[in-house]
């Protein structure tokens, strides 16, 4: 970069009119506070105990795991499913039977819909119970389905939820699959159960009819499943080796929004970063030393940056919320870091929306080979972001084109 101004604040090229601090933020998020300028360095965080016997689903496609019984009638009569689960997403399957050989299109299906508990029974007809309160909190509920002889009962901690008339005897099979379904199964079910999307989120203490099922042991058949931190909150993990693609081909020129929130122990990382193979034009913006600096190259090789220093070096990795904005009219662009707000003219390093990119657009990190473009740093990020809006739309984690030891759903609390 050019030489820079020893201040809380430099822009590097033709400033702006002016540069302003607007008031406090309007999340409600009670963490999203003002940094302490007291700090004498990055807040310690200990590492991440797991949670005994849960396993995670959603990181990864099609992740399950596959429960056999030895008793082939195990869930024809009378039995008992009990599980625990976490979620914080509107959908995602927490288990399901499928029919016997014979009755391919019978089946138990528990999941969650619209936030809800559903537990869909498929012989002759079709019977559902609904729980009546949402479920997707992130908290840990236990699920209790209960098989009598004509009736399906279920419960949710320990309250009755709802119950259905059942069958006598169930044409389902012996094999349960937990969490989501195998690629070559999804082909073959039901229009219903291709539609529902394999859970995100955690599941524990599964036991049928008394007798505990190992979820995380040698002996269970996992696919694609990770572990559990014992607390965690909304927002996606980034264990330092992790990034995603937003979208393979973007273009800078369009970018007219841009928002995102993260929380870190560290001193640097990569936020985002977009750059043609030979580094210009491109954008990013990056945590450094402790100040985040928004930079570019709109093609002309004139590297243009705004850059934020909190109150201290230690507050932008005090492992606190800190939210990012930026937001590009014509050729101003505008900074916002938590309660700071810094203005930058582009009259003198060419115009932003004839900058043109057809590269992807990283978040968290860069792969191996891929152009650094403007950023100063390869550190990939470690820590937690959410809240990801790009031109006014909220992304989710699963719309990304490309996600790399991403924990979604998964930033762990220290307890």
């Amino acid at each position: 970069y050019s030489e820079q101004l020893k201040t809380s604040f430099a822009l590097i090229g033709r400033p702006g009119l002016a540069w302003t601090t607007s008031g406090p933020d309007s999340s409600s998020d009670a963490s999203l506070l003002t940094a302490r300028d007291d700090m004498t360095g990055c807040r310690k965080v200990n590492s991440y105990s797991l949670e005994p016997g849960a396993v995670k689903f959603g990181d990864k496609k099609h992740s399950h795991v596959l429960v056999t019984y030895r008793k082939r009638n195990v869930f024809q009569k009378v039995f008992i499913v009990e599980l625990k689960f976490r979620s914080f997403y509107n959908d995602g399957l927490l288990f399901i039977v499928p029919g016997n050989k014979g009755k391919q299109s019978h089946y138990l299906m528990t999941s969650l819909r619209n936030g809800r508990l559903s537990v869909l029974l498929k012989s002759r007809g079709k019977a559902e119970v609904m729980s009546q309160g949402v479920l997707n909190d992130g908290q840990w509920h236990m699920v209790r389905i209960e098989k009598a002889e004509k009736e399906l009962i279920v419960h949710v901690d320990s309250i009755l939820a709802g119950s259905t008339k059942a069958p006598r005897r169930l044409s389902i099979g012996n094999v349960m699959y937990v969490g989501g379904i195998p690629e070559h199964v999804m082909d073959s079910t039901e229009p219903v159960i291709q539609r529902t999307d394999t859970l995100k989120g955690c599941i524990q203490k599964l036991s049928v009819n008394g007798h505990a099922e190992d979820l995380v042991g040698e002996t269970a058949q996992h696919h694609n499943v990770g572990q559990c931190f014992p607390s965690v909150e909304r927002g996606s993990y980034f264990p330092g080796d992790a990034y995603a693609v937003y979208r393979n081909q973007f273009n800078i020129g369009d970018l007219t929004d841009l928002e995102l929130e993260f929380r870190t122990s560290e001193l640097t990382g990569i936020l985002l970063s977009v750059s043609e193979p030979e580094g210009y034009p491109a954008l990013s913006i990056e945590l450094n030393q402790g100040k985040i600096i928004l930079a570019g190259d709109m093609g002309d090789r004139r590297t243009f940056l705004i850059e934020h220093s909190f109150t201290s070096k230690y507050s932008g990795c005090d492992n606190r919320w800190h939210h990012v904005h930026l937001q590009i009219i014509k050729d101003e662009i505008t900074l916002r870091v938590d309660a700071a707000e810094h203005k930058y003219f582009l009259s003198d390093n060419g115009h932003f929306t004839s900058a043109k990119t057809n590269s992807p657009l990283y978040i968290g990190g860069l792969p191996d080979g891929a152009a650094i473009g403007t950023l100063d740093t390869r550190e990939n990020f470690k820590g937690c972001i959410r809240n990801i809006v790009i031109g006014g739309e909220k992304s989710d984690w699963t719309a990304m084109s490309y996600m790399h030891n991403i924990l979604l759903t998964s930033c762990p609390v220290q307890s």
